[in-house]
């Protein structure tokens, strides 16, 4: 296999050091080669030489599904960052949604996030929200509104949870 590192969007081939989407060519297989083959993982590749004396380039782990990228602002958003801002914050359930909403070019993100049983009886929700929002915009640089919902709120499935929900406006 010969990996690549390219734009997903464009599809060129990025400079080394430079993060995007994984693709893989084989080069053993006549009838039905694979060029290119997307893998939608999103991965830098580095071509310094290692500690260990290995000569051939290295790849990081896997940093996301270009699938789940969103560009908000001109700033990349992945729900994996969100998600370790909310987990950052005593409180918050695991259980929240990112709302991207497209208004003609624009996008705009949200995020509604379950309080805890034991938090929610307590109230003062804004305060977690707001210290929610300071958690994502130290990872992100982007400000992103934050409503903190009720426990068992957010519909949940038998499946893999449906974290990025588009509405149109």
């Amino acid at each position: 296999f010969l990996p690549e590192i390219i734009d997903p969007e464009t599809g060129e081939p990025l400079e080394p050091g430079e993060e995007g989407e994984l693709v893989f060519t084989t080069l053993t297989k006549e009838a039905f080669p694979a060029i290119r083959f997307r893998t939608r993982d999103l991965a830098i590749y580095y071509e310094d030489p290692c500690e260990c004396g290995r000569t051939l380039p290295i790849q990081s782990r896997i940093k996301g599904r270009s699938d789940d990228m969103m560009k908000v602002k001109g700033v990349i958003v992945f729900p994996s960052q969100i998600e370790a801002a909310l987990l950052k914050v005593p409180g918050l359930s695991e259980n929240y949604q990112l709302v991207k909403e497209k208004k003609g070019s624009m996008v705009t993100l949200s995020v509604e996030v379950e309080a805890t049983e034991e938090r929610y009886k307590e109230g003062k929700l804004d305060e977690l929200e707001k210290k929610a929002e300071e958690e994502i915009y130290a990872i992100l640089n982007l400000k992103v509104p934050v409503k903190v919902l009720p426990p068992k709120t957010i519909p949940r499935s038998t499946g893999k949870a449906k974290r990025v929900i588009e509405r149109e406006a």
